[in-house]
């Protein structure tokens, strides 16, 4: 039985060339993208995990005042 689904849908990849391409393609761009994703988000979460006084750690923020609108700033970009 599960040889014929393997036979069946080798057939139809060979039947609707341009179609399957397409839908591969998608899919794998599709699991790329969700990889890339979860990857930086994992590292920016974990970034500074190893630092002994990660409770002390800090940005160091400016406020900038524009058109009487307050906005905070990153002096020290994280990496």
């Amino acid at each position: 039985m599960l040889k014929s689904y393997f036979v069946l849908g080798y057939r139809n990849l060979k039947k609707h060339k341009l179609s399957s391409f397409i839908n591969i393609t998608g899919l794998a761009l599709a699991f790329g993208c969700c990889i890339m994703v979860f990857e930086y988000t994992y590292w920016s979460l974990h970034q500074d995990n190893f630092n002994s006084k990660l409770d002390k750690l800090f940005v160091v923020e400016k406020v900038v005042d524009r058109n009487g609108e307050y906005k905070i700033m990153e002096i020290v970009p994280r990496l």
